[in-house]
Formats: structure tokens, sequence, C-alpha cells
């Protein structure tokens, strides 16, 4: 009996050592895709990026301050009205309706209807 909860015992832990190994096998052939992936995305990537960063600076004609100040209103503004454009899409169309009922002020700014 102990020999034989022996062997079971020998026998799961050759198992685990198994899977063990076939899973850092598996993750060092992942690692090695990813970087290779990673380093080609990177590669087109990052020269897009110093060509519109070049043309950004260009429009502002290397100026500094220029960028600086109007960069920086240009940019606040433009995430203030992407981030809140669903919410004018809800106000305007009443969509998603599923939205609607979690309104604070439900009586206020229904949707207009497009058929007046």
């Amino acid at each position: 009996m102990a020999v034989d909860r022996l062997s079971q015992t020998w026998a799961t832990i050759k198992r685990i050592a198994v899977f063990v190994l076939l899973v850092m096998l598996a993750a060092a052939i992942a690692e090695d895709t990813f970087i290779r992936y990673r380093d080609k995305v990177w590669t087109i990537f990052s020269s897009s990026l110093r060509s519109l960063w070049s043309d950004v600076i260009s429009f502002f004609a290397h100026d500094e301050l220029k960028l600086y100040i109007v960069g920086t209103f240009i940019l606040t503004t433009g995430v203030f009205w992407l981030s809140n454009l669903f919410f004018i899409l809800l106000d305007l169309t009443g969509w998603p309706a599923c939205i609607l009922t979690y309104k604070i002020q439900p009586e206020k700014n229904r949707p207009v209807s497009i058929y007046r």
C-alpha cells in the first residue's frame, strides 16, 4: 500500500514537472514572438510618430511658446469635446435609451422630435 502510494506520488510529481516545463517553453516562445512583433510594430509606429511630430512643429513655425499655449488649448478642448460627444448624442437623440433612465433631470433635455 505504501509502495503504491509512493509510486502514485512520484507519477504526479513527474506530470507536474512536465507541465511546468511545457508552460515555461510556451512562455519563452511567446515572449520571443511578442518581442519580434513589438519591434516591427514599433519601427513602423515610431516613424509615423516622428513624421507627425515634425508636422506639428512645422505648423507652429518652430515656436515653442505658440506650441505650448495653442497646442495645450487645442488638446484640452479636443479631449473635452470628444469625451462629451456621447452625452450630446444622448440628449439630442435619446439613444441609447437604456441610459436615459439614469439621467439626473429626467424631464429636462428631452430629445426633440425630428418630425415637427
